[in-house]
């Protein structure tokens, strides 16, 4: 029994040793056959009871006996490596409990009005997109090439969500947004940054430059898009949220924070004191009382026995005590903020139904005729509501027609959801084209985005369309930026035959050009754009364009690449369609297994693609 002990608690204890100190042999066991996995991860655990039993056993064997002391010492071990967790469990409550002192109930609607102090931990600067945001970035770049130092402190606050659902509450005259942080020892304290300001909403029709809405100061609130899309209809139609200095003494503070309490998050994984602990608080007070306090604790618990565990993510795996976190809902003071402000306050938490598709239409419509509007105005967000609200609930009268109107107008940038309005009309999308080209072609680029979106939605217009060109594309095609900007066009050259060939190979070639000129391998991403099309409109192509094959194969050894780096790399599907054999390709050293594999799965490739053209052709004449 002795010897054998011995050799177990040094087997495990090597064991345990090699992968404390290597826990990725344990993830690679995971990945080969899981089993070899499974059993390095519990090396330190069977180690760990093992010594804990011999603790007991060896003291007991020289009173009782090898053998009778071995119940006693399972027993003796058992008990104190259940004890060890419970302990330190009965400990965590006790601070979670301390967390959670001066909890106030409540039931009854609280009417805020007046003045409203937000005091969040959630709070943010404008957008960097915007036009604040552009000037913050522009005043930093200033500072640094001067050598000047950058006050942080300086930069503007964005009034979220959780601000403008406040703003546009019943009653409330103006939102004073006060930004916290919270601290591990101290719990929740002024930014030391960053000053309180003021919101209010302006309705005189002479607004100046408002504030537009950013993303949601709340978590779990899925309506806040909707509500952001009606609350910029109403913003340009003449609620303007303003930013001013706090002037006066609030009327309510409502204060909402998320912040981690105790030991530093990367040092707790061996403390059993201490533990850190994530808490989420909502209150809201008068001038003379708390009127709601509600806290979350979210934290770890040891499990029961004591054991280590092996965790994290692949490139952070490590071990450390056997720990739990509770499921949503059983959480210590478990609440749900957004459904606790519904029930109690007048905040304007839930969208009315159609107002914000509503609301965009009518207000893009009148942004549209009045060309005064400047295109910081935040109508010109709503692009983005109108096109989802086609694309869960189709068109409405006249919604094409105002489609085309914002494609046109410069001041429009917002076209992430284009594609999907462009699929949603089908045959009918071809009104969009020439307003599309017209923008691509001549229009200034404002806002590389918005043109970035625009070229790729070209692709989604009606099949065989671009068969016969019009002078707009063919321009835009031949010019050396602003092609660059038309990826999805030049996809669809493969609807002109062998006769775009020339084209796509001309722009190739001047792409190829440019980058061997600035010695580099990859371009901004319009223009890896533009390569990737025309490698695919090629493709597509296949033995349409066998004769051009030499031509590509000689741009492509033009190409300028680091050292090593095969330069038909990522054009294999294309050469083969054109008439290449698979087997002539030089397998990458970045890739696997032998030159016979990597040929092997070429010509898989090859027919893939050749099979998702074919399906793509037949739902393209069904249509």
């Amino acid at each position: 029994m002795e010897a054998w002990l011995i050799r177990y608690l040094v087997v495990t204890g090597i064991g345990a040793a090699i992968v404390m100190a290597v826990p990725d042999l344990v993830t690679l066991g995971f990945f080969l056959l899981v089993l070899p996995g499974l059993i390095l991860s519990l090396l330190p655990t069977a180690f760990l009871w093992g010594a804990v039993f011999a603790l007991f056993w060896w003291p007991l064997k020289g009173l009782i006996g090898k053998w009778p002391a071995v119940p006693l010492a399972l027993a003796a071990a058992a008990g104190l490596l259940w004890f060890i967790p419970t302990a330190t469990n009965t400990i965590i409550d006790r601070a979670i409990a301390a967390d959670r002192a001066g909890e106030v109930e409540r039931t009854e609607p609280i009417a805020l009005s007046g003045m409203v102090r937000v005091e969040t931990t959630e709070w943010s600067a404008v957008a960097p997109d915007s036009a604040e945001g552009k000037a913050w970035n522009a005043a930093i770049k200033s500072a640094q090439q001067a050598g000047r130092p950058v006050d942080w402190g300086a930069r503007l606050l964005a009034c979220d969500s959780l601000c403008a659902a406040t703003l546009f509450a019943p009653g409330v005259e103006a939102v004073i947004l006060a930004p916290m942080q919270y601290d591990r020892e101290t719990g929740l304290i002024t930014h030391p940054k960053h000053q309180p300001v003021m919101f209010r909403i302006d309705r005189s029709g002479q607004c100046g430059t408002p504030v537009d809405v950013t993303e949601p100061g709340l978590n779990d609130w899925r309506e806040a898009n909707a509500l952001r899309g009606e609350w910029r209809a109403r913003m340009s139609a003449g609620e303007c949220i303003m930013r001013e200095a706090p002037a006066g003494n609030p009327d309510f503070t409502l204060t909402f924070m998320k912040g981690y309490h105790g030991a530093e998050t990367k040092k707790p994984d061996w403390a059993f004191a201490d533990r850190p602990r994530w808490i989420t608080r909502l209150a809201i007070a008068d001038r003379n009382s708390t009127l709601l306090q509600k806290t979350m604790v979210e934290t770890t618990r040891f499990s029961r026995p004591l054991a280590i565990g092996f965790g994290g993510a692949i490139e952070s795996a490590r071990f450390s005590w056997a720990a739990h976190r509770l499921a949503d809902g059983r959480q210590a003071g478990f609440f749900k903020p957004v459904e606790l402000l519904k029930q109690l306050t007048p905040l304007n938490l839930t969208p009315r139904p159609g107002a914000a598709a509503g609301g965009a239409r009518a207000q893009l419509a009148a942004l549209l005729d009045d060309p005064a509007r400047p295109a910081g105005d935040p109508g010109f967000q709503l692009p983005e509501v109108l096109f989802r609200d086609i694309h869960d609930n189709g068109f409405a009268a006249g919604d094409l027609e105002l489609v085309a109107r914002i494609v046109a107008d410069p001041r429009m940038r917002k076209f992430l959801w284009i594609g999907d309005v462009i699929r949603k009309a089908g045959p009918d999308s071809v009104a969009l084209r020439k307003p599309i080209m017209t923008r691509l072609l001549h229009g200034e680029v404002l806002d590389r985005e918005a043109h970035i979106d625009l070229g790729r939605a070209l692709e989604f217009l009606p099949p065989g369309l671009f068969a016969e060109p019009t002078a707009d594309e063919l321009a835009l095609l031949a010019h050396p930026e602003r092609s660059q900007y038309a990826a999805g066009l030049i996809r669809r050259q493969a609807d002109r035959g062998a006769e775009a060939v020339p084209l796509l190979l001309d722009m190739l070639e001047a792409i190829i050009a440019r980058r061997n000129a600035v010695g580099k391998w990859s371009g901004p991403e319009p223009e890896d754009d533009a390569y990737g099309a025309i490698r695919h409109a090629l493709a597509v192509l296949g033995p349409e364009a066998a004769s051009a094959r030499p031509r590509l194969e000689a741009a492509l050894e033009a190409q300028q690449y680091r050292q090593g780096r095969v330069k038909t790399w990522q054009w294999e599907v294309a050469l083969v369609r054109m008439g290449r054999s698979p087997e002539s390709f030089e397998k990458p050293s970045s890739r696997g297994g032998s030159e016979a594999d990597w040929h092997r799965r070429l010509r898989h490739d090859v027919e893939r693609f050749e099979r998702d053209l074919e399906r793509k052709r037949r739902q393209d004449g069904a249509a």
